[in-house]
């Protein structure tokens, strides 16, 4: 998941020429390939059900619950947390709005990956 979600950051870069996630302002669907595959990603790292870390979250949840709620409770509220943080970029990259005369095209080859 991590890996997609850096592919996806490096065809945003490559494509902008900026690591700011303003000038990222309404790419969503200038670039839907890279969208959806950080979408993916993102949702996945929250661990949002059926994707891979969805289940080892819960196993770790499990084995926390049977030893200490609180550190249980750490997990869900780190997920929540890093979900906030996540739709603040899919904010910026669907509902912004998008720079004035920026070209913006997938790149094929970051794309097939």
């Amino acid at each position: 998941a991590k890996a997609l979600l850096f592919l996806a950051a490096g065809i945003f870069i490559h494509a902008v020429g900026s690591r700011n996630i303003e000038d990222l302002s309404g790419l969503g669907r200038r670039m839907p390939i890279a969208t959806f595959s950080l979408a993916i990603a993102t949702l996945s790292l929250v661990g949002i059900p059926p994707l891979n870390v969805f289940f080892s979250k819960l196993l770790l949840f499990n084995a926390l619950m049977e030893k200490s709620f609180g550190l249980a409770l750490i997990i869900v509220i780190s997920s929540a947390i890093a979900l906030i943080a996540y739709m603040r970029v899919f904010y910026v990259i669907w509902l912004g709005k998008p720079k004035e005369g920026l070209e913006t095209k997938e790149p094929l080859s970051m794309s097939l990956v």
